[in-house]
């Protein structure tokens, strides 16, 4: 199949045309930047190491001050709101490397990401969004109540959840509310142009349409909970994967992870979940 440009290209188009050509690593050459899986999996490690590293400095620092003023166990008691502001400041740091490489590599380079609309209607897509996060609370719905039955008390709490309830169990409304935004508004964001934008896009022009999101839809699961909550995650992120492949869209993957956060963080917040 050929495309008319790299910013008209699908990611299965991409796939296809993966080798016709010299890549060039910059805006200025004839041949706009490919993206690469090296590159894919680089978007992920500035994302998760970068918030291992905040974590810890963030808590280092906690406990210094505790131990400075008298405070004792300073660092644990505010625990909820290290954990948010280091997804907080990962956050800003992967837009900013985004940032760089869209400046980098050029004005083709954005849609190689997903940062483009929708190639279905409004009406397709939002139909598509609403019946994908559907199936994937059912099926994650079915798991996690088979595994109760089958180990009762066996299923953990994920990442953010176990953030909202030391919040709540310290009384730390300032953390509940910071991480609240996070959760439903910041990650989102970011993780979609990571995980499926980056991830996605660069394992697609390697692998069949299945493959690239299965892979990513692994690498997103395995940060996001324990190995008893990695089938429900893998469901949510390969949901998200198919509405990527369909729409060619990140702003559709990110549609759908909101929707899904916002009604997720309210549930837990609030101690309905």
């Amino acid at each position: 199949m050929q495309v008319e440009s790299v910013a008209q290209a699908t990611p299965s188009d991409m796939r296809v045309t993966q080798g016709e050509g010299p890549r060039r690593r910059g805006a200025s050459g004839d041949m706009p930047y490919q993206l690469t899986v090296r590159r894919g999996f680089g978007a992920f490690a500035v994302l998760f190491v970068s918030q291992f590293v905040f974590a810890i400095v963030l808590s280092v620092m906690a406990q210094f001050i505790g131990a400075a003023f008298g405070i004792p166990g300073l660092a644990e008691q505010n625990r909820p709101l290290v954990l948010a502001l280091a997804l907080g400041l990962s956050s800003l740091v992967t837009y900013l490397w985004v940032r760089a490489d869209i400046t980098r590599f050029g004005p083709a380079f954005p849609a190689q990401i997903g940062l483009r609309p929708s190639r279905m209607s409004l009406e397709q897509t939002a139909l598509l969004i609403v019946g994908v996060f559907f199936l994937t609370r059912v099926l994650g719905g079915l798991y996690a109540g088979a595994l109760e039955e089958l180990i009762p008390g066996s299923l953990p709490r994920g990442g953010a959840e176990q953030v909202f309830d030391q919040a709540a169990a310290a009384g730390a409304s300032v953390a509940t509310v910071l991480m609240f935004l996070l959760a439903a508004f910041v990650a989102p964001v970011v993780e979609e142009v990571v995980f499926r934008g980056y991830l996605q896009s660069a394992l697609r022009r390697q692998l069949p349409a299945w493959g690239a999101i299965s892979v990513a839809a692994l690498v997103f699961a395995a940060i996001h909970g324990s190995l008893m909550l990695l089938p429900v995650y893998f469901i949510i992120g390969a949901g998200l994967g198919y509405v990527y492949e369909r729409t060619s869209s990140v702003y559709a993957a990110i549609a759908l992870h909101m929707l899904n956060n916002v009604i997720f963080s309210i549930l837990v917040a609030a101690g309905w979940a």
